[in-house]
């Protein structure tokens, strides 16, 4: 059975009063939409705090393809007001993330 941590896809930068500098990222005072982030077998281990991915290329992808910048240490709730919609019916199937097509299935691009 899947496991779904909730995940959101901004996260604010707070900066520094003297030189306007971005110096800290911190959790979204607006996360928006709370996204399902599959967590895999070897990452079953509970969080204990936020984590927030501060770069692209660590931005984890939740169920619906959106990217996800901040992963909670809570599990999904699909049935949460503030859930994200398409999300919700991936989750209650037990999918782990969008299909992904296949190069070959479309003969039409180059």
């Amino acid at each position: 059975m899947a496991t779904y941590r909730c995940g959101s896809s901004r996260y604010d930068r707070v900066r520094d009063p003297e030189d306007r500098q971005y110096v800290e990222s911190v959790l979204p005072a607006e996360p928006g939409p709370v996204h399902a982030v599959a967590v895999p077998l070897h990452e079953r281990k509970p969080l204990r705090r936020p984590v927030i991915y501060d770069s692209s290329m660590l931005y984890r992808e939740a169920v619906c393809g959106a990217p996800v910048k901040v992963e909670y240490p809570m599990e999904f709730d699909p049935g949460s007001d503030e859930s994200c919609q398409r999300c919700v019916g991936p989750v209650l199937r037990g999918e782990s993330g969008l299909p992904r097509r296949r190069l070959e299935d479309n003969d039409d691009e180059p």
